[in-house]
């Protein structure tokens, strides 16, 4: 990257909220760790780390143990999913929608909003079909990060997160 564009970011990120820039900041550390965690740690041990509920859909359907926040207080979490997402297509490497699932999760956990993470399978259409995954992350009936897709995707049945069963 030449030193234009990179000025350019930093004016970019000079003229943000205080709080916008702590966001941010926290944002790139929460990603930084789920794609270190993602990449080399087998999920078994970083499962029980995040609240996951498999099927998770828009408009509720998330199960008896979710909260549904009044329409208001949506506005943090919408905030801190689009953070998330911001920083992570400005960071040297490829957070994907896993990635950003889990940071935007532990963010808004520092903040007392419960949320659920999801996940969905779907099978890729061409000659040479394969299955595709994708995590997306709900908050009291909306999906608040990786939601552009998830109506192609099909929810994984509900599993247990190792530890948690009897």
């Amino acid at each position: 990257m030449s030193a234009r564009p990179l000025l350019r970011r930093i004016r970019r990120f000079g003229r943000l909220s205080s709080e916008s820039r702590r966001l941010a900041v926290e944002a790139a550390l929460a990603l930084l760790l789920a794609q270190l965690l993602v990449r080399f740690i087998p999920p078994r041990f970083w499962l029980r780390l995040l609240d996951v509920e498999p099927g998770a859909r828009p408009g509720g359907g998330i199960g008896p143990t979710s909260v549904q926040p009044r329409q208001q207080d949506l506005r943090v979490p919408r905030k801190v999913g689009r953070i998330a997402g911001k920083m992570a297509r400005h960071l040297p490497f490829r957070a994907r929608c896993l990635a950003q699932s889990m940071a935007a999760q532990w963010m808004l956990r520092r903040r007392g909003i419960r949320s659920i993470l999801a996940f969905g399978v779907r099978r890729s259409v061409g000659e040479n079909a394969s299955l595709e995954y994708h995590a997306w992350l709900m908050v009291g009936g909306e999906c608040v990060i990786g939601g552009s897709e998830i109506g192609s995707y099909s929810p994984f049945p509900p599993f247990a997160a190792p530890g948690s069963g009897p």
